[in-house]
């Protein structure tokens, strides 16, 4: 059966007898292994919602019961572009547009660079290019994220999830076929009434309005993840397939990220405020 909010929150309905703690909902499984490590209590109630809506519709729904020490954290998205930003206070967001680009923002990215990457092809990359890596990779992410951020603004319901990019990023140059990849975000999308010609138009246009847009809050880690992935296989390492996938490259992140580097970040403060609101009631250490 699909998640949904009122799955999620009958879930925690059902343990709630039992289990007097903090009650912390995410997106994904992937981002419970992040946060556990960051737990005040090694044992707090961690539940994976598969979705953004589902944790912020779950959080209502056991607001309406009078459910005290839930909290939600999701992905901002491009919350913090354009104001929506959650009405519930049991509602935290990430700094940058998701978890992974919180990381990638830290040097964190450098050090699974370091280790995955080789020096010397690193050193001929970002000098041909004149550019940091990572200043390297978030453009070609960019490619991408105006994608989601037009989808999102104009409610076209393009689809990303599946996206295979080797079809579309060069192993060579990493240069990206932005025309290759409407052709494969169209087929995935399945819409007859979308076509390639008017998408580009109107992304160009999104990219006039949002150039001096944070490329952290615009860029998807999953988009960013890939690319560098491709490159760690080529240009940037000699690593196989397996393991510069983006689920191997994202585990080598999270181990990367750590205590010190997260208590900086606005979405910690968020937690500790939660904290000392809802006494009793404690997220991180």
């Amino acid at each position: 059966m699909d998640q949904t909010g009122d799955s999620i929150a009958n879930e925690v309905l059902l343990v709630r007898d039992k289990y007097k703690g903090t009650v912390l909902l995410l997106e994904g499984d992937s981002d419970e292994k992040l946060f556990r490590k960051f737990a005040a209590d090694p044992d707090m109630l961690i539940i994976p919602t598969w979705g953004k809506q589902n944790a912020i519709d779950a959080v209502e729904i056991l607001e309406s019961c009078e459910q005290e020490g839930i909290v939600a954290i999701v992905d901002a998205d491009f919350a913090h572009l354009n104001g929506s930003l959650p009405t519930s206070q049991n509602v935290l967001i990430t700094d940058d547009h998701d978890i992974e680009m919180m990381i990638i923002r830290t040097d964190s990215f450098c050090a699974v660079l370091r280790e995955l990457g080789s020096l010397v092809k690193i050193r001929k990359f970002a000098e041909g290019l004149k550019r940091e890596v990572r200043e390297i990779l978030l453009q070609k992410s960019l490619i991408v994220g105006h994608f989601r951020l037009l989808s999102f603004l104009d409610g076209l319901n393009l689809k990303f999830d599946g996206l295979h990019f080797e079809r579309f990023v060069s192993r060579d140059s990493l240069e990206l076929d932005s025309e290759a990849l409407v052709t494969n975000i169209l087929a995935l999308t399945k819409n007859p009434q979308l076509e390639a010609g008017p998408i580009h138009l109107r992304v160009q246009k999104v990219i006039e309005e949002h150039t001096n847009d944070d490329p952290y809050q615009v860029c998807c880690g999953h988009d960013f993840v890939a690319i560098f992935g491709i490159g760690l296989r080529k240009l940037l390492g000699s690593k196989s397939k397996e393991t510069a996938s983006p689920e191997a490259v994202c585990i080598a992140l999270r181990l990367a990220y750590d205590a010190e580097k997260f208590r900086q970040t606005v979405l910690y403060s968020s937690a500790k405020d939660w904290s000392d609101k809802n006494q009793g009631y404690i997220i991180f250490k």
